[in-house]
């Protein structure tokens, strides 16, 4: 027999529990990764090591699937 699960509202109409919290972390998350994303953009000597890494990914990823390829 199949189990079911129930989240309920708390009053205020917002849950004190379950997929709230989850919902706030990753809101929280996305705030920190955004707020750190423009700091490092800021900033031309970070933006210079993000360009140079993302970069030097994007070739390495481009071998690969060269070699992949043959």
């Amino acid at each position: 027999m199949p189990t079911t699960v129930m989240l309920a509202a708390a009053e205020g109409g917002t849950s004190s529990g379950g997929i709230g919290t989850i919902v706030s972390a990753t809101t929280d998350v996305v705030s920190l990764v955004s707020n750190v994303f423009d700091i490092m953009v800021s900033n031309p000597l970070l933006l210079f090591f993000v360009a140079v890494g993302v970069l030097s990914a994007a070739i390495g990823v481009f071998a690969h699937l060269k070699h992949v390829a043959k």
